[in-house]
């Protein structure tokens, strides 16, 4: 027959452990809400620069530096959870890095654009 200490001991463990799982899901949840704010944000800030662009027709080149960083930045909180992403992110970075390396044909095939990146930043909301 099992002692009450015995019993005691398994409850505990038991406790510990799911105790520890639940902890294990609040980091991931910070993580994934981190990740998701870094994307949103690299790319709604991509977005109102564009915005600007299209007016002003003259490129900054201190924003476009930003930019780069904030999309660094999204890869980086990404490469975890979502690793197309995250690669998708890194040559985000690049391409605004220098904007004028890149022809419309290889941002076409890199699938760098805004929608795109929207998109699969909404699947990634929907695991």
């Amino acid at each position: 027959m099992i002692e009450l200490a015995q019993l005691t001991s398994v409850f505990t463990n038991i406790s510990n452990w799911l105790e520890t799982v639940a902890e294990l899901r609040e980091k991931r949840e910070k993580r994934f809400k981190k990740a998701l704010h870094a994307i949103y944000f690299a790319a709604n800030e991509t977005r109102a620069y564009v915005a600007t662009l299209k007016r002003r027709k003259k490129p900054n080149r201190e924003r476009e530096c930003a930019l780069s960083h904030l999309w660094s930045d999204a890869a980086i909180e990404l490469r975890k959870l979502d690793p197309l992403l995250a690669d998708t992110c890194i040559l985000k970075s690049e391409y605004w890095s220098d904007p004028t390396d890149w022809s419309h044909n290889e941002i076409d095939s890199a699938r760098i654009s805004l929608k795109e990146i929207f998109d699969m930043s909404r699947e990634l909301l929907q695991k």
